[in-house]
C-alpha cells in the first residue's frame, strides 16, 4: 500500500510496478489509482501533480488517452517536441524500431530499456505507428500528436 510517507521515487517504483505498460484513462486515473492504493483524496490528487511536474507520470491525451509511468523523471514533452522537429531528418539502424529507439536513448540519455518503454506508451496512446517512407524507401516510424500537444 502506498502512504504517505513515501518519496515521489518510491511512489513512481510501485505504480511502474503495478502498471507497467502505463495506466489507460484520463486525466483522473492517476490519482483515482493513487486512491485505490489507500491515499486520501487530497493527498491523491497532490502525489499526482508531483509525479507528473518531477517527470515521473506523463498523461498522453487524445484518442487513447493514458499515463506513461516512469522509475525516472524523464523530458517527455521535450521528446514529443524532439521527436516533432528532429526525427524526420534523423538517420539511424536500418530497422525502423532500433532507429525509434536509438533516437530517444539519444535524446534522453536513457537506457534501451526505458526507451522501449517510452515507444511502446506512445504506440499505445496512438502517438507512433510504424509505415513506409517512400523518401527513405523503408519503413519508419511516424510520430503523430493530438492537437491537445500542438503547442509543441
Amino acid at each position: 500500500m502506498i502512504t504517505t510517507d513515501r518519496s515521489l521515487n518510491q511512489w513512481a517504483d510501485a505504480l511502474k510496478a503495478k502498471y507497467p505498460t502505463g495506466l489507460a484513462g484520463p486525466r483522473e486515473a492517476l490519482s483515482t489509482a493513487l486512491e485505490q492504493e489507500g491515499l486520501p483524496l487530497k493527498e491523491a490528487k497532490r502525489v499526482a501533480e508531483a509525479l507528473e511536474k518531477e517527470g515521473y507520470a506523463h498523461h498522453l491525451p487524445g484518442g487513447n488517452p493514458r499515463w506513461f509511468l516512469s522509475r525516472v523523471p524523464l523530458d517527455l514533452k521535450g521528446l514529443l517536441k524532439s521527436l516533432k522537429e528532429e526525427f524526420q531528418a534523423f538517420v539511424g539502424p536500418k530497422e525502423a524500431r532500433e532507429e525509434a529507439l536509438l533516437f530517444i536513448v539519444e535524446k534522453l540519455a536513457v537506457d534501451k530499456r526505458v526507451a522501449e518503454e517510452i515507444l511502446t506508451a506512445l504506440e499505445a496512446a496512438g502517438y507512433a505507428a510504424l509505415a513506409y517512407d517512400l523518401h527513405k524507401e523503408r519503413e519508419r516510424f511516424f510520430f503523430r500528436f493530438p492537437e491537445t500537444l500542438r503547442i509543441l
